[in-house]
């Protein structure tokens, strides 16, 4: 709860800048399933992004994910998901399952792993220099880090900023 508590005191003293991003949010709600899911969304296609989140909310809690994407790799599903923060810390998650193949004419490996509230601080408060899925390293632009760090707290606080839109599924 303290943690909560000091990342909402973060996102309130963060610039408007980083808000900016926020219009990259899309809310989609559920009412048959009393479910809404929060998701970053691209600027191209959505693997152009190496980060993306997704913050799932039903009756029993709330999933927050992080997405990755990496360009090439094998042609069948492997395991393994990195991520390096500029810091030097480093996440791990060893039997992460990384699918692999083709989205339009680019060659794609990604992988969605479920967060805790430990590692999600640590999206929030560091940039992203590198992810690895699998054996794919994929670097990322001070832009693309930058806006890894900012979308998050539009994902986690859509319920107190401008997002891109609601949608209602299932009506």
């Amino acid at each position: 709860m303290t943690k909560l508590l000091y990342s909402l005191l973060f996102v309130s003293l963060t610039s408007v800048v980083s808000f900016a991003q926020c219009n990259q949010v899309v809310r989609q709600a559920d009412k048959q399933g009393d479910k809404v899911t929060v998701r970053s969304t691209s600027t191209g296609d959505y693997w152009t992004e190496p980060v993306q989140y997704k913050q799932v909310k039903e009756k029993g809690g709330t999933r927050f994910y992080v997405q990755l994407y990496t360009l090439g790799g094998s042609f069948i599903d492997q395991k393994g998901a990195t991520i390096f923060f500029t810091d030097g810390t480093v996440l791990e998650w060893p039997q992460a399952r990384v699918k692999a193949g083709f989205k339009g004419k680019a060659h794609v490996s990604q992988c969605s792993l479920k967060l805790t509230e430990d590692e999600i601080g640590q999206f929030q408060e560091k940039k992203i220099i590198s992810l690895t899925l699998s054996a794919q390293e994929r670097s990322l632009s001070w832009a693309q880090s930058q806006r890894a760090q900012d979308i998050i707290n539009c994902v986690l606080y859509a319920d107190y900023c401008d997002i891109k839109s609601d949608k209602l599924v299932n009506q």
